[in-house]
C-alpha cells in the first residue's frame, strides 16, 4: 500500500470539508493561498480550475500578491524590489564579508554618510507603478481620496481623441479642512482689529487719574467738563452719581471692580480716611470755613488724609481761629488701638489749644469752644480714589481677541490638508505620484496609506470603497 497516496488523499478530504465550510471571499483567499501547489502539480495545464477560481499559473504570484494586499493578509508589508545581477553580487560580497580592492559606488555612499553622522531614517517612496491605464488608476485612486478628503477634482491634459497608445497625463488634487482654513484667516484678522483697536484708543481715548471723593463731595472731569462725579456713600462699596450732558446715573463700585456708564469705564484704585468739618455759632447758624493750602471757603468742608500723621488746617475767618487736624494710623499711648483723628482749636496769637478732642473712624463728634459758644460738628468717614477712563477701541479689541482664540483653536483641531496625484502613462502601465500638503504628524502615515492604497486597487482592479462611484476625469472639473 503506497502510505503516500493515501496521506495525500486523506489531506485531500479534509482540505474539501474544510473548504465547503468556508464563505465564498473565504474560498477565494485561501484558493489564492493553495493556488502555487496547485499549479506545480498541473504544471502541464495552460489553468487550473478549483476552489471556485481560475488561475494562471503564470499570473499566479500576481493574484496571489493582490488578494493579499486586499484582504490585508500581509502584516508586515513586503515591498519587492527587483534587482539586477551587479546588485545582487554586491549583496552576496556583503553578506559573506568580502571587501573589494576598492569602494564601490555604494560602499563609497554609505562611506560619506557614515563620516558625516548621517544615519537612514525613513524610505519615502514618491512615485508606484501599477500595471494599469491611466484612466483605470485615476478612478481607483479618486474612490480612494474621496474617502479621506471633501472635494476631489481631476484634469486630463492628453486632449480628446488623441491615438490609441498615446500617453496621458491626469492630475488629481484632493482638499479637506475648509473650517482650518476659516481657522486661519480669523487668527490674522484678529490680530489685526486689535492693532486697529490701539489706534482708534490712541486718538480718541483719554485717561484721567487721582479722584479723590469723599460722601458729598463732586468732581468735574477735566478731559470731559460736561461730566460730573459726586459720591454718596463710601464704603466697601462706593456709590457713586455719574452725570454725563444732564442724565444721571447711579453706579455702585466695588474696592477692585470697574464700572462702565455711558461708555465711561470708573476704576478704583484705592481709599482712606475723611473728616467733614461743619461749625455753628450759638445760634445755630453756620459759619464759613477755609483750608490754609487750597481750596473754596464754605460752611462745610471735607478734608482728605492720604497718609498717616498728615496734618492739615481750616480757618475760622469771623473768629479769628485756626483748627487744626491730624490723621493717627493708631494711638496706643492713648489708648487707641485703631485710626483716629486729632482735632484742636487754637486762637491766633496763642498756643494753647481752645479745645483738644480724639476723633476715632465712623464716629459723629460735636465739640462746644468754651470762649465763643460756637459747636464744631466732626463726622469721619473715608473717600474712595478713583481713576476715569475712557477707551473707544475696547470693544474692537474684545471681538479682535475672541477671534484670535477661535481662529487658532479651528486651525489647531480642523488642519487643512491637499492631496495631489500625478498619473503618467499608456494602456497598460502607469505611473503615480502622490503628494501631501498638511500639518501634523498624520502626513507621513497617510502618504503611505495612500501609496499602498493605490498599489492594492490597481492590481485588483477595483477601488477599495466600491460603494463610492468613480468619476470619470474631466478638463472642465480641473
Amino acid at each position: 500500500m503506497n502510505t503516500s497516496a493515501d496521506a495525500a488523499e486523506r489531506l485531500l478530504d479534509k482540505v474539501r470539508g474544510f473548504a465547503a465550510g468556508l464563505e465564498p471571499d473565504e474560498r477565494e483567499l485561501f484558493a489564492a493561498l493553495v493556488g502555487p501547489g496547485v499549479a506545480l502539480a498541473h504544471r502541464e495545464l495552460d489553468d487550473v480550475e478549483g476552489f471556485a477560481a481560475t488561475w494562471e499559473p503564470r499570473r499566479l504570484p500576481d493574484h496571489l500578491a493582490a488578494m493579499l494586499r486586499e484582504h490585508d493578509v500581509e502584516r508586515p508589508r513586503v515591498l519587492p524590489i527587483l534587482i539586477g545581477g551587479p546588485e545582487a553580487s554586491a549583496i552576496h560580497s556583503a553578506m559573506e564579508g568580502i571587501v573589494p580592492p576598492r569602494p564601490l559606488t555604494h560602499d563609497l555612499l554609505v562611506n560619506v554618510a557614515q563620516a558625516l553622522g548621517a544615519s537612514l531614517e525613513h524610505i519615502v517612496i514618491t512615485e508606484v507603478r501599477v500595471p494599469a491605464a491611466p484612466a483605470t488608476a485615476a478612478d481607483c485612486l479618486m474612490a480612494e481620496l474621496r474617502s479621506r478628503f471633501r472635494l476631489v477634482v481631476s484634469g486630463v491634459s492628453a486632449a480628446d481623441g488623441a491615438e490609441p497608445g498615446a500617453s496621458q497625463r491626469i492630475i488629481i488634487h484632493a482638499t479637506r479642512g475648509a473650517w482650518g482654513a476659516i481657522g486661519n484667516i480669523l487668527s490674522y484678522l484678529g490680530p489685526l482689529l486689535v492693532m486697529l483697536a490701539l489706534f482708534v484708543s490712541e486718538q480718541g481715548g483719554w485717561r484721567e487719574q487721582g479722584i479723590n471723593l469723599a460722601p458729598g463731595q463732586t468732581w468735574q472731569l477735566r478731559a470731559r467738563p460736561g461730566i460730573t462725579l459726586e459720591a454718596s456713600d463710601i464704603g466697601s462699596t462706593s456709590h457713586l452719581t455719574v452725570t454725563v450732558g444732564g442724565q444721571a446715573d447711579a453706579v455702585s463700585l466695588g474696592p477692585e471692580a470697574a464700572a462702565a456708564p455711558r461708555g465711561l469705564r470708573l476704576l478704583s484704585t484705592g481709599n482712606g480716611p475723611a473728616l467733614q468739618v461743619t461749625v455753628t455759632d450759638s445760634n445755630g447758624r453756620p459759619l464759613s470755613l477755609r483750608p490754609l493750602t487750597s481750596g473754596n471757603q464754605a460752611t462745610q468742608q471735607t478734608l482728605i488724609f492720604d497718609r498717616a500723621q498728615i496734618e492739615q488746617s481750616l480757618a475760622l475767618p469771623l473768629r479769628s481761629q485756626v483748627l487744626r487736624l491730624v490723621y493717627y494710623a493708631s494711638l496706643p499711648e492713648q489708648g487707641y488701638a485703631g485710626p483716629v483723628f486729632l482735632a484742636q482749636a487754637l486762637t491766633l496769637g496763642s498756643e494753647t489749644p481752645v479745645f483738644s478732642t480724639f476723633l476715632q473712624e465712623h464716629a459723629q463728634t460735636a465739640v462746644t469752644d468754651p470762649t465763643t459758644q460756637d459747636t464744631f460738628h466732626f463726622t469721619a468717614t473715608r473717600y474712595v480714589q478713583l481713576a476715569a477712563i475712557f477707551d473707544p477701541g475696547l470693544p474692537l479689541a474684545l471681538i479682535g481677541g475672541l477671534l484670535t482664540f477661535m481662529g487658532l483653536l479651528l486651525a489647531q483641531s480642523q488642519p487643512p490638508a491637499r492631496a495631489w496625484a500625478w498619473l503618467n502613462g499608456q494602456a497598460d502601465e502607469t505611473a503615480a505620484t502622490l503628494a501631501l500638503l498638511g500639518s501634523g504628524p498624520w502626513t507621513r502615515a497617510e502618504l503611505a496609506a495612500l501609496q499602498d492604497a493605490l498599489a492594492g486597487m490597481v492590481a485588483s482592479g477595483t477601488p477599495l470603497h466600491a460603494d463610492t462611484a468613480p468619476r470619470a476625469a474631466s478638463v472642465s472639473d480641473f
